[in-house]
């Protein structure tokens, strides 16, 4: 447990994110562009899902502990699976995903997230392929989603943002988990993916802390925790080349 929250202590933190704040996009997209994906939000369209507008900022790093602490609460009994992402190109820990269940490390997967480049999609749309950095719960899970805009399958994907999911990517992708290489979505192995999946559905849903854009817990005005049904998963992407 106490290696868990000293990992997740350096976390940016993000619950929700603000329409008014611009994403990154930059008027001349590289000639090597993902010509094989849709953009996040041509996904998220076809979803009926919100894609909301992303901050490339920082926000307030918080640990569990800190949290644990000032709420005066365990959040580790609200959220027994953990899925931490480490989105950084170098360092121990680089382009992988650690799967925590109860406080326990369970798995660890090589991983592809966003590019963080300008692309093209498929459509011709031009986007940044960035998996942002906070702190998510999933919003919806397919087991077999057929994307109509992709024209291709997204098996077990957990969606957490927008048109961004951890998914199972296809073979041919395999070699390329290690490094950057999405259009911002979180690839596995299909096996991989899976266990993802079924830990996900398997803890359901529950009445979890409420968090603000700043990575504080939200309370109301006599002090009291809000919370909200949600998933009994928090799924994190930090960018850390130390870990």
């Amino acid at each position: 447990m106490r290696s868990l929250l000293i990992l997740l202590s350096t976390v940016s933190f993000l619950a929700a994110c603000s329409p008014e704040n611009g994403i990154r996009v930059h008027a001349n997209p590289q000639q090597d562009s993902l010509q094989d994906v849709a953009s996040p939000d041509e996904v998220a369209a076809e979803l009926g899902l919100e894609q909301p507008t992303i901050e490339m900022d920082q926000v307030l790093p918080l640990s569990l502990e800190q949290h644990n602490k000032t709420a005066k609460l365990d959040l580790l009994q609200y959220f027994p699976v953990v899925v931490v992402v480490n989105k950084a190109v170098k360092g121990p820990s680089a382009q992988t995903m650690k799967l925590y269940h109860r406080g326990v490390l369970m798995n660890t997967f090589k991983v592809s997230t966003g590019r963080e480049k300008d692309e093209i999609a498929k459509s011709g749309r031009k986007y940044f392929s960035v998996t942002p950095v906070g702190w998510y719960a999933p919003t919806q899970t397919f087991e077999k989603y057929w994307s109509n805009t992709w024209q291709a399958w997204m098996e077990y994907s957990v969606f957490f943002v927008g048109g961004i999911a951890t998914h199972a990517t296809t073979p041919d992708h395999y070699k390329e988990l290690g490094s950057r290489a999405s259009g911002g979505c979180v690839r596995l192995e299909k096996k991989n993916a899976k266990i993802v999946y079924d830990l996900v559905l398997g803890e359901g849903q529950g009445e979890v802390p409420v968090f603000t854009r700043e990575g504080k817990i939200a309370k109301d005005l006599w002090g009291n925790v809000k919370t909200k049904k949600s998933w009994n998963t928090i799924i994190i992407v930090e960018d850390n080349s130390a870990e």
